[in-house]
């Protein structure tokens, strides 16, 4: 997303790249983690609710099989948010899923996270 800025007020316009839209929204996240082999180790489709209050991210996401409290920190074009997730059902894991991600031009977030559930291992995630 690109913005015309006039220079020193002489009408000369200059494209210069906008800000990161806000995290605020509802976000469908749709992520894996694999092994070097390509196995799916673990999958990830909260739906997730949030609130941006100057750099603090809050809200609840709702997956499948679990839910929780969402809270992290925006730095410029990037955030760190985390997921603690209570098992609603017998398929569900309690956990902390903890993502790092910036939105693109296109308004989808993408990013990796790493999950409690699975030690060492990093996935990759998109939200719209």
């Amino acid at each position: 997303m690109l913005v015309a800025v006039a220079l020193f007020g002489v009408g000369l316009a200059l494209p210069v790249p906008a800000m990161a839209d806000s995290y605020e929204g509802t976000w469908h996240v749709h992520g894996q983690m694999r092994a070097p082999n390509g196995q799916v180790l673990a999958s990830i489709a909260p739906v997730c609710q949030l609130q941006q209050r100057g750099n603090q991210l809050s809200g609840q996401c709702t997956g499948p099989s679990a839910r929780g409290p969402a809270s992290g920190i925006v730095n410029g074009d990037n955030a760190t948010w985390e997921w603690t997730a209570t098992a609603t059902n017998s398929n569900g894991q309690d956990g902390v899923a903890v993502f790092r991600s910036t939105i693109g031009n296109d308004n989808i977030m993408r990013g990796t996270f790493t999950g409690s559930s699975q030690p060492g291992m990093t996935g990759t995630f998109t939200a719209q």
